[in-house]
């Protein structure tokens, strides 16, 4: 048997019975449920499936008949013995099936009574509207290199109006001395891909008043069904260029700066070694001089002279100290070596061992110190330092020297206390000054150095020095030393 083929015509016509027929049996269904059980009151909703299946012949007219239709048939369902009982239910039905009504119509005058040339102009207004709602600079260039659209954010950065950028080659951005951009943009539409144009390069743009800014480029392939568009993101980078530039400009202040503090450092050690030497040479002198003449003469010098003698020689072996003491001072924080985990308790127990008479002291040492990130050298010399200061000046025969530690945070405190004389508070601070003592030299022998290389040593090693003392009942000295991060995350 052959095929029966129908004309367009029948067939729509056909598919127009088919929904007819649909939604006609659909309205009978519903109100026969509908009287059949009038307990179920939600019913009513279920007239709204018949607007939608006549929306499928696109007739508007038989939408808002097959509405009206369903209405009916909804009060039709609520009629009683008593009369027409419009309950709350089937008046929300009624809404419901009149509001998807409106809907369907809305629907079916878009789709097919705009024209294509509205839907084309509504499609090009929804780009535009895109593109402008994006704060960053947008261009769309085709592959011919021409700019097909721009956004305001893009005309704003280079100062143009969009008929002035529509139309033009993407060169008219981009400075004259890129000559070969023409042969480098046309090898990139050869094989098109996503790229960041800013890395490993300076790129500027040109705008309409013949300025240069500097920009990060980002391009974006994209297929449309007129060709290839590049989609150019264009950022302005103006401040982080600048601020590269700063940043840039003080690392050069700074790398001279420094090239200038190595240098002095360098000639500070080399006068400091001179002068050292050249003046320890006379005084050797001096002194080897006076033991001549004292073994020499000696029968025949009177006493005064031998004391005159004795008194000279201490002299040279003051000034001789002293130099030590300024050698050592220049040198803090330059030559003490690196820094490494110091075992405090080890040099302590060293240190009372050298420069603590047993005889005179009792010494109170706990087992338990805590170690201190630093070179080796500054730790002994701080604990040496401060160990001999309150050997030097305890004013009895008998006294005590205790030490302790605890670690708060971020520092390792150490507290080194004696029993002696104590230092008044108004002297509290002039004793870490350079060659300054609470007695006269004569009266007790000393460079005034001590203290002073105690707090640089702790200022250079971001550490902290303080005296604790009423000036009559001994002193405490407070040495704060920073706990570096690797020794709390152990």
């Amino acid at each position: 048997m052959g095929m029966i083929h129908l004309s367009p015509v029948a067939s729509g016509l056909a598919s127009g019975m088919r929904h007819h027929f649909v939604a006609g049996g659909l309205c009978i269904l519903v109100f026969l449920a509908d009287i059949s059980f009038p307990q179920v009151h939600a019913l009513g909703v279920v007239y709204i499936a018949v607007p939608y299946v006549v929306s499928r012949l696109q007739k508007k007219r038989l939408l808002w008949v097959y509405a009206a239709l369903c209405t009916l048939l909804i009060l039709a369902g609520g009629i009683d013995n008593t009369g027409l009982v419009l309950s709350a239910d089937r008046t929300l039905s009624i809404l419901a099936l009149w509001a998807v009504a409106w809907a369907l119509h809305s629907h079916i005058y878009l789709t097919f009574n705009v024209s294509p040339l509205s839907r084309s102009s509504f499609r090009d207004d929804l780009l535009r509207l895109t593109f402008d709602s994006v704060p960053g600079a947008l261009a769309m260039v085709d592959d011919k290199g021409v700019i097909q659209q721009a956004n305001e954010a893009m005309l704003e950065l280079f100062g143009y109006e969009l008929n002035e950028l529509v139309g033009e080659p993407i060169e008219i951005l981009i400075p004259g001395r890129y000559s070969n951009h023409v042969q480098l943009r046309d090898q990139y539409l050869k094989n098109p891909e996503k790229v960041n144009l800013r890395e490993g390069r300076d790129l500027f743009g040109l705008r309409r008043d013949g300025t240069e800014i500097p920009i990060e480029i980002h391009l974006n392939p994209v297929k449309t069904r007129i060709g290839l568009m590049v989609i150019c993101s264009v950022v302005d980078i103006s401040d982080r260029v600048e601020q590269i530039n700063k940043f840039k400009k003080l690392s050069r202040d700074l790398a001279v700066a420094n090239n200038y503090l190595i240098k002095t450092n360098r000639e500070l050690d080399d006068f400091v070694y001179v002068a050292s030497h050249d003046l320890r040479a006379p005084l050797r002198g001096i002194d080897h001089l006076a033991a001549f003449i004292e073994e020499d003469a000696g029968d025949i010098l009177p006493e005064s002279c031998h004391e005159d003698l004795a008194l000279l020689r201490d002299r040279v072996r003051r000034l001789e100290d002293l130099l030590s003491s300024l050698l050592s001072y220049s040198r803090i924080g330059r030559r003490e070596g690196e820094s490494t985990w110091v075992d405090t308790r080890a040099v302590l127990e060293n240190v009372l061992d050298l420069y603590v008479p047993p005889d005179r002291f009792q010494v109170d040492l706990p087992d338990d110190l805590p170690q201190v990130f630093a070179p080796l050298a500054a730790v002994e010399l701080v604990f040496r330092n401060i160990v001999m200061n309150a050997v030097k000046h305890h004013d009895r025969e008998q006294g005590t020297i205790s030490v302790s530690a605890e670690t708060q945070e971020s520092e390792a405190i150490f507290t080194i206390s004696d029993d002696g004389p104590g230092i008044p508070e108004e002297y509290q601070e002039k004793v870490f000054r350079l060659f300054q003592t609470l007695k006269s030299r004569d009266e007790l022998e000393g460079s005034g150095m001590g203290l002073a290389l105690v707090k640089k040593t702790m200022e250079i090693h971001d550490g902290r020095v303080e005296i604790l003392s009423d000036g009559k009942n001994g002193t405490s000295f407070i040495l704060a030393w920073p706990v570096s991060t690797e020794q709390n995350n152990e």
